[in-house]
This record gives C-alpha cells, sequence and structure tokens, in this order.
C-alpha cells in the first residue's frame, strides 16, 4: 500500500447530539458508527493510509454499564460489517472487554489482502498509561541489561552505562503500543472542545490538529476531506 497521512480521529459528542435529537444513546453511537464508514470511505483512496479512531478510552470505563455495552455491540457489529477494502488493527487494552469481544478481536484475520486503508480501533487505550507502559517495559529491559554485564564481570559502572543506554528515543517508540503504526500527521477532533483527551499524547508531538465545532454525528465527510487535502499543503518543518 502506497505510504500517505496518518489520520487520528477523536469522534466525540454521540451521547449529546443524542440528548439534543431526543433519541436513546444507542441511537447516538449508531449514528457516530455511520458517521465512520462514510468517513471512512470518502478518504479511501484520497491519500490516506491509516486512520486512528478513539473509539473507547481508558475514562470511558466510568460510563454506566448500559452504554459500555452499547458500544462494544457496535464495535463487534463493525468488525462483522465493515467495508471492504479496510484492514482493521486494534490497540489498547483489551483486558477492559467483555470476553466474547476480547476473544473475536484476538481471533480476528483480515480477509481482504489488497487494502485501501488501515483503521486502527483504540479500545481501553489511553496515552498516559500507553506511556507509563513503555516506561516500565524500558526499566525492565535496562535492568535485564544490567545483570546481565554484571554476570560478564563488568564493573558496576560499566553495566549502569550499558543499563542507560537502553533508554533512547527510538526504544521508547518501540515501546508503545502503537509502534507498528506509521507516524501520525494529523488529528481531527469533534465535540465542541479543543484538547487531545488522552488521545496519543506522545506521537501527536508533531501532528497537525484540528478542533470541529460540531458533535461527531453531524460531521460531513467533505468537511474532512477537505481538512485532508489543506494538511497535504502544510509545510511542516519540526520545530526546524
Amino acid at each position: 500500500m502506497q505510504k500517505g497521512i496518518h489520520l487520528g480521529l477523536i469522534i466525540d459528542g454521540n451521547r449529546r447530539w443524542a440528548k439534543l435529537h431526543n433519541v436513546d444513546t444507542a441511537t447516538g453511537y449508531k449514528a457516530g458508527l455511520d458517521k465512520l464508514v462514510e468517513t471512512v470511505n470518502a478518504l479511501s483512496g484520497k491519500g490516506v493510509e491509516c486512520i486512528s479512531v478513539y473509539t473507547f478510552s481508558t475514562e470511558n470505563e466510568k460510563r454506566p454499564a448500559e452504554e459500555k455495552a452499547q458500544i462494544m455491540a457496535l464495535v463487534d457489529y463493525f468488525i462483522e460489517n465493515h467495508p471492504s477494502g479496510v484492514k482493521l488493527d486494534f490497540i489498547g487494552n483489551l483486558d477492559r472487554l467483555p470476553e466474547p469481544l476480547k476473544d473475536k478481536i484476538l481471533s480476528y484475520k483480515n480477509e481482504d489482502r489488497q487494502y485501501k486503508i488501515l483503521l486502527n480501533i483504540m479500545l481501553g487505550y489511553g496515552a498516559r498509561q500507553d506511556i507509563l507502559s513503555a516506561a516500565l517495559s524500558l526499566n525492565d529491559k535496562a535492568r535485564d541489561a544490567f545483570e546481565n554485564e554484571m554476570a560478564k564481570g563488568r564493573s558496576y559502572e560499566q553495566a549502569l552505562e550499558v543499563s542507560k543506554g537502553v533508554f533512547t528515543e527510538e526504544n521508547f517508540s518501540k515501546a508503545l503500543s502503537t509502534a507498528k503504526l506509521p507516524p501520525l500527521d494529523l488529528v481531527i477532533r469533534y465535540g465542541k472542545v479543543n484538547r487531545l483527551s488522552n488521545f496519543m499524547l506522545y506521537e501527536a508531538s508533531y501532528s497537525e490538529l484540528y478542533f470541529v465545532d460540531k458533535l461527531w454525528p453531524d460531521a460531513t465527510a467533505k468537511e474532512i476531506e477537505n481538512i485532508v487535502d489543506g494538511f497535504k499543503s502544510v509545510n511542516r518543518t519540526y520545530g526546524g
């Protein structure tokens, strides 16, 4: 697949949209799912390589059980009925999910060898938790490196220097759950709030950020296409 843009989507506002339209939350979430399908289809073949969509955050655990069940049911439905030509991937703490959904994700195989876009579904995900997990992983590797050097007869100072070498930006990036994804280029957030809400904080350090003053079900594929097209002309200096 040709390299293209990695787009992060924060699809917020489904519950508020349901309340505003005097419908139940399940209808609001379904409207959000329909909008996601529309967006994926619109961006397919338009220079977008990957979409990472914030589906269920660690903070969403605080929501009522009924609402969480509605979200999980829609994720299950989407896995079975996602658009053709779309490769699915999943990131997050799957232990936070119902066992049937967790098992389905772990056993899921993409049937399409040829695909136009990768859709990365983030479930039980939180950037702070992911960063902490990566730091703990590097700490374990540094301890192992130190102990191995000491076992070889190295001095304490030599072993310590080797263990310090584990803590590099490259190794840290590889320890994140997003390591297999392309660099994050662009984040579009819906929901009428201007914040990242614990979404890919490390990865978004040099991403372009767009905050749209709409609830997610009111998004249009055309406006998202326009934002993506506008991004293509951005001169990214990365602080240089």
